[in-house]
């Protein structure tokens, strides 16, 4: 929920700000979402009412109707009416009194779209229940800052890496640091940090996620040349600490758009790839990451000079990050949008089976990006015949978890809604601080705002799994393994894993937290499942269950989502399960009368603000493993 503002007069706000449905001519169904109502003033109380447009073609019900303040609101769609494949629209209106209010009315889009048959579908929760999308992905799980170009591992730190099977790498090439002196040395580049892990990296099996991003300065567009400019890591502590001492008091030059961005990629004039072209050397992003993915692709020069098989380099090229943040990019939608598409076909010329991202997004200061960047994308007419410049979308999330469900449902229902179902859902960033493991820590008290315990790192890793599995995301990358951000001390303690006594940063024991015991289990749990069914038989319980056809068995994984123990009765498919513990340990349990009966803890994270007062963090979840005779 956007903080609350000392306004003079009451301002309306509303969350979502736009509703987009899907549903099969074929089958008529009632659908469900949650409208959150919010007063942003402080000291001024604010009285609302909801309407809805009239609409013949579909049937809105909307509770309640009127409120007080800040109220969770649900809105049920009943599409029987249509009988036609087609966009339809209508519009819920809210109106507020006193008649001053800031934004008053406020309208909320609805749109509902009808197809002959459905693909894939990405819904809310429904009111009943209905299975997940299919086919599903595999979700891998990853680790940011293994290493890094400005922080080489050593043996124990890869160690501690691949024996929990953290085998993905995510960490950030400047180009800055490749390209030092581009007025002077245009396009003469020293790849030496970044060959040297690149290599440590794949000789210790790792796969890597590298991220592309800053301008050097002398082909820089804007900003101010004497800030610092932002290091991945730096997007949360904005929203952690504001006023922050680490936000500039203008942004870097070095995340500005390049110069000569919008020249061609090719050096015929044109954008369009085609054999033997070649790339334009005044259109410097361009030269700058094809030069990139011909390096490290398999079978470049790296790979060459090191006799690797045909398939070992790097396959993935994540396009800047936090782009939506002013901290990392002061361009506009419009100038990420030129970005990506450069990156995408001069990465594609040079690799045509490399896999571009579009960078992960932190979605609390410019919601809207990933939208406003599509709406620009798709008045290119190239967008049809080149995947929309894309083939991943990467979001961010930290502290809240059902906020991963939220933002990887947002993606996935705005890609569909300009005809991009094929492109992936990957988080390459999320995790949870700690605020009660470090005497040195300044946030060493809990609660603390967007902080959790040792315990409630671990469920919230083990929560966030769950939420990016039943999304069907590709990818979940934990920031990180260790505290130390790979290239600047940490302002608070993310990792796994403690950093050691002789680190040059904030030395610690250099043990293992909970979590990284976690991250195993969550790997065990849904790495190889599909999305089965999703419920909430109460306010209060979260259950979401898996299938694995292969072996016919469902996985459920079930928390609290207040403060309130709880019993969850589940039917039972079987004559035992296995129930685990967010620790790893297990029992097999019998079934009474045909029902397992489940105690769940009352959860206890209420550092982060919520848009439904639930807490941020789930209860200690519990996973059910029990064969399934309808899963095939």
């Amino acid at each position: 929920m956007p903080k609350r503002s000392a306004y003079s007069v009451a301002a309306l706000g509303a969350q979502p700000d736009q509703f987009t449905f899907l549903t099969e001519v074929a089958t008529p169904t009632v659908q469900s979402a949650t409208l959150s109502v919010i007063n942003l003033a402080t000291s001024v109380n604010l009285t609302w009412t909801i309407g809805v447009t009239p609409t013949d073609l579909f049937e809105i019900t909307v509770a309640p109707i009127t409120g007080v303040n800040n109220t969770s609101v649900t809105l049920q769609i009943d599409t029987q009416p249509i009988t036609a494949a087609g966009w339809y629209t209508a519009h819920v209106i809210i109106t507020a009194e006193p008649t001053d209010t800031l934004n008053n009315p406020l309208t909320v889009p609805l749109t509902v779209r009808a197809v002959d048959q459905l693909q894939r579908i990405h819904l809310p929760l429904t009111a009943r229940n209905y299975a997940a999308p299919q086919p599903p992905a595999q979700l891998e799980l990853g680790l940011a800052f293994i290493s890094s170009a400005e922080a080489f591992a050593n043996e124990t730190r890869y160690g501690r890496a691949t024996a929990i099977g953290g085998a993905l790498n995510r960490w950030p090439m400047y180009w800055p640091s490749i390209e030092k002196n581009p007025v002077t040395q245009p396009r003469v580049f020293d790849w030496s940090r970044q060959d040297t892990n690149v290599i440590a990296d794949i000789n210790h099996g790792l796969e890597i996620v590298p991220i592309l991003m800053l301008t050097p300065i002398g082909l820089d567009t804007g900003g101010s040349r004497s800030a610092p400019a932002p290091k991945v890591g730096d997007g949360l502590k904005l929203l952690m600490n504001p006023p922050s001492p680490d936000r500039p008091a203008a942004p870097s030059s070095q995340g500005s758009p390049p110069q000569g961005l919008y020249l061609s990629i090719f050096t015929d004039g044109t954008d369009e790839p085609g054999v033997g072209k070649t790339i334009n050397p005044d259109n410097r992003w361009a030269y700058f990451v094809n030069a990139a993915v011909n390096r490290y692709k398999p079978g470049g020069a790296l790979a060459q000079a090191q006799g690797w098989d045909a398939d070992t380099g790097i396959h993935y090229w994540e396009i800047w990050n936090e782009q939506d943040l002013d901290q990392f990019f002061i361009g506009t939608p419009a100038d990420y949008a030129r970005l990506l598409k450069v990156a995408y076909l001069a990465g594609k010329q040079a690799d045509p089976n490399a896999v571009i991202v579009f960078g992960g997004m932190a979605h609390f200061e410019k919601p809207n990006w990933l939208l406003d960047t599509l709406n620009v994308i798709a008045t290119d007419p190239m967008s049809i015949t080149h995947h929309g410049f894309m083939d991943t979308v990467a979001s961010h999330n930290y502290a809240w978890a059902w906020r991963t469900f939220g933002y990887l449902l947002n993606d996935r229902q705005r890609l569909d809604a300009k005809g991009l179902t094929a492109v992936k859902l990957w988080i390459t960033e999320t995790g949870l601080p700690v605020c009660d493991d470090s005497p040195i820590d300044p946030f060493n008290f809990c609660p603390s705002p967007y902080r959790g315990t040792l315990t409630e790192q671990v469920d919230f890793l083990l929560q966030t799994a769950a939420w990016s599995a039943w999304m069907q995301a590709e990818k979940m990358i934990w920031f990180q393994l260790y505290d130390d951000v790979g290239n600047a001390c940490p302002y608070d303690f993310f990792g796994l894993v403690r950093n050691p006594s002789t680190g040059p940063c904030v030395p610690n024991t250099g043990l293992p937290r909970p979590a990284y015991d976690a991250y195993p289990l969550a790997r065990q749990l849904f790495g190889d499942v599909q999305p089965y069914w999703r419920k909430r038989p109460t306010a209060n319980q979260e259950i979401i269950a898996f299938k694995r056809p292969e072996t016919s068995q469902r996985v459920l994984a079930m928390w609290t989502r207040t403060n309130v123990a709880d019993t969850v009765v589940i039917s039972a498919t079987s004559t035992s399960a296995l129930l685990i513990f967010p620790d790893g340990s297990s029992q097999t349990i019998t079934p009474v009368n045909g029902n397992y009966a489940i105690d769940l803890p009352a959860a206890t994270n209420y550092s982060t603000p919520t848009s439904d007062g639930t807490a941020a963090i789930g209860g200690r979840p519990r996973f059910l493993i029990e064969h399934d005779p309808a899963v095939r």
